[in-house]
């Protein structure tokens, strides 16, 4: 990997600590867990203590590392806004939001498909470039679960790609708000 690939997605993760405020590394779970949603990230990645952005529309609801600050650096961010729109309607929406941040954003793909439970979403693919010439791609769950448009995005520089992103994601159970997944 180049130094020019490496100070691109350490720039990455830094912009995703920005936004994030007061990010700190918190100990424990890899789980994140609410009334109509459950994932929980692979081993070997770490989670940030999100305690100062809760509660605020658009502020990430859970945010997943891996190897923070090097060439390979990946990251997990779901975030949850209030919303009972259509899915196809919080979809579009969602994709004319990453247009307007990046003037250099690109669909690549996007596949209604559905959760392992049956949860209709779309898994939408991205990418755009820095203004240091590198990538950044994105593979997205976009869904509503009836009070809720929740994306759940992972996010990495070079190598990211889409196999690597569904496995990652692969535990995403999303109910009808404010249902209970079954007990195990």
């Amino acid at each position: 990997m180049t130094l020019r690939s490496f100070a691109f997605v350490a720039a990455l993760l830094g912009l995703v600590f920005a936004q994030l405020g007061r990010a700190a590394l918190a100990a424990g779970s890899l789980s994140y867990d609410d009334p109509g949603m459950h994932f929980t990230a692979p081993d070997g990645w770490d989670r940030l203590d999100l305690t100062a952005s809760e509660g605020s529309d658009h502020a990430p609801a859970a945010v997943f590392t891996y190897h923070a600050g090097k060439p390979d650096a990946r990251s997990i961010v779901i975030t949850i806004t209030q919303d009972n729109e259509s899915l196809t309607s919080f979809e579009g929406q969602h994709e004319q939001e990453l247009r307007q941040n990046s003037d250099t954003t690109f669909i690549n793909k996007k596949k209604a498909t559905q959760l392992a439970n049956g949860m209709p979403v779309y898994f939408v693919t991205s990418s755009s470039t820095s203004q240091n010439g590198g990538f950044v791609y994105r593979f997205e769950y976009v869904l509503i679960d009836g009070q809720r448009g929740i994306t759940v995005s992972y996010v990495g520089g070079a190598g990211a790609n889409e196999n690597d992103a569904l496995a990652a994601l692969s535990s995403l159970y999303v109910v009808a708000y404010p249902g209970r997944r079954p007990s195990s």
